[in-house]
């Protein structure tokens, strides 16, 4: 960095932060979880994995294929928004760590290579539909019974389209055009989705709620609290499939975020067995902590880096304003709409 050269990182942190806290309670939404284990999971997790990585552009915290993997993979054992359910959800973040961990430590990191393209397209592609099908219900304000097949989630909105919320829809479908058209039209350092949650979110205060349209509600203050994950044999069998193919492409995505910029930066380079190692110890501290899955989003990265960061300190800036949000903001997000956090994963 030089004597002032942390400087070059206070606006992409901040930058960050903005983005962070909105997309954090989204995706802790689509874990289906509380939407406060989102941002718990941007936190701690966050952290630790800039103290260790390799790669200073990347961004790491709940991201919309980790969530909806976590989803597709818990909702077999227990009921989202239930304990039983958030015990899974921590203890599978420790277990991923732990094989990512593992991984580092035997230095697999060159398992990367031999993965095939078309096939991780694929795979991408196809969680990029069920996710937003998976919010469809949320966004237009019907109300479904939560599937994780496609053809479910579409059956469940045709079967309950007469229970349409008018309000909830033009509200989640206005946010989400309001997202396309900032994304086209206005810097990229424009505080957009910022924007939008607070002009939706004081509306929502303002009407007093008689439109009807779902909100997040109460929103717990303060700083996560040190639990011990839940941990039984038959808890961890149930859960290594899920874990494995979870850590495996929270590994790609580090991986493959990290390899897009460091060649336009010569004072680093990807190291993948160094990678294994910060994203394990990230996932097993943070479950201590009440996070969530985590992986490495690729459109929060792209902000450090386009924004001019060039070191880790812009994650550690955009940490910092997520405790000042957790320990004094909180009370803010009760008015949330629903809607508009559906719109923010359909538009990620």
């Amino acid at each position: 960095y030089g004597k002032t050269g942390w400087l070059s990182d206070l606006l992409p942190g901040f930058t960050l932060g903005v983005i962070l806290v909105p997309q954090a309670m989204a995706y802790g939404m689509l874990a289906g979880v509380d939407p406060v284990y989102g941002l718990y999971a941007a936190l701690v997790p966050l952290i630790i994995y800039t103290l260790f990585a390799s790669t200073p552009h990347v961004s790491v915290g709940p991201t919309a294929l980790a969530s909806l993997l976590c989803l597709n993979g818990l909702s077999a054992f227990a009921d989202p928004l239930t304990p039983e359910y958030l015990g899974l959800t921590i203890l599978l973040a420790a277990l991923t760590g732990g094989l990512q961990l593992l991984f580092g430590l035997l230095r697999l990191g060159g398992v990367t290579s031999l993965l095939s393209r078309p096939v991780l397209s694929g795979f991408v592609s196809a969680a990029a539909l069920l996710i937003i099908t998976s919010q469809l219900d949320a966004l237009l304000g019907i109300p479904t019974e939560r599937t994780t097949y496609l053809h479910e989630n579409l059956t469940e909105l045709l079967a309950h389209l007469r229970q349409l919320n008018p309000f909830s829809s033009l509200l989640g479908v206005g946010s989400l055009l309001t997202l396309l058209a900032a994304h086209r039209w206005l810097p990229a350092k424009f505080p957009t989705m910022l924007v939008l949650i607070v002009l939706t979110t004081a509306l929502i205060w303002r009407s007093g709620q008689q439109w009807g349209v779902a909100t997040i509600g109460e929103v717990p203050a303060g700083l996560p609290q040190i639990s011990v994950p839940q941990v039984s044999w038959q808890l961890v069998t149930d859960l290594l499939p899920v874990a494995l193919v979870l850590a495996l492409i929270s590994f790609i995505e580090t991986v493959s975020i990290g390899k897009a910029f460091s060649p336009q930066y010569p004072y680093y380079r990807v190291q993948p067995d160094r990678e294994l190692l910060a994203l394990g110890l990230s996932k097993i501290v943070g479950s201590f902590f009440q996070a969530i899955p985590s992986s490495a989003s690729f459109s929060r990265s792209a902000v450090i880096e386009s924004s001019g960061g060039r070191g880790p300190l812009s994650n550690i800036f955009a940490a910092a304003l997520l405790v000042l949000v957790l320990l004094f903001l909180t009370p803010f997000f009760y008015h949330l709409p629903i809607p508009v956090l559906a719109a923010i994963i359909i538009f990620s």
